[in-house]
């Protein structure tokens, strides 16, 4: 495996290996999920996070549907796919905690998202091996339309968390830079 996720490295037991998935050689597909576009992580090799471990949810009905892949509808309560592009260091942070956080001292603060990975690869910073190899990650997560605010900017849509349970991460997505 030639993809270098920091984060992994230093919390194993919040991951689940079983559960990777590579993408770097997958066609671009579409499907839709939690009633919206769904873009796989095309390009990366995502890992997987343990959701026994990361974070604190009282059901997966947000995430329903990962397993099977089935396509969903508004019935579901399964909560669309996005991603938050971002550096390394704020990975582990975000790891170590077991989910996303707002700052305190900051009330107005949002937590923004694309379901789009290649915007949210603009987002993300560049991070590099001991071989001299780089990487971009990113945090593949769900989100709760009815808790975020919906920007359109420039033909794409964003999603901003106006909370922290309106986020919930399942997997990191790692990209070789060329």
């Amino acid at each position: 495996m030639d993809s270098f996720c920091p984060p992994r490295d230093l919390f194993p037991e919040k991951f689940s290996p079983e559960l990777d998935q590579d993408f770097r050689d997958v066609e671009e597909i579409l499907k839709f999920s939690g009633g919206s576009k769904y873009h796989p992580p095309i390009g990366s090799f995502r890992f997987a996070l343990n959701l026994l471990e990361f974070g604190n949810h009282e059901s997966n009905e947000w995430i329903a549907g990962i397993e099977n892949e089935r396509e969903c509808d508004e019935k579901t309560g399964e909560w669309p796919v996005a991603y938050h592009g971002t550096s390394f260091e704020q990975a582990i942070e975000i790891v170590s905690r077991g989910g996303f956080q707002m700052p305190p001292d900051n009330p107005s603060a949002r937590i923004h998202t694309v379901n789009d990975p290649k915007v949210a690869l603009g987002f993300a910073k560049e991070y590099s091996d001991s071989k001299g190899e780089t990487f971009k990650l990113l945090f593949q997560v769900r989100i709760d339309l009815k808790r975020a605010d919906v920007i359109k900017k420039d033909g794409v849509e964003y999603w901003r968390a106006r909370c922290v349970d309106a986020i919930r991460a399942y997997a990191i997505c790692v990209y070789k830079v060329k």
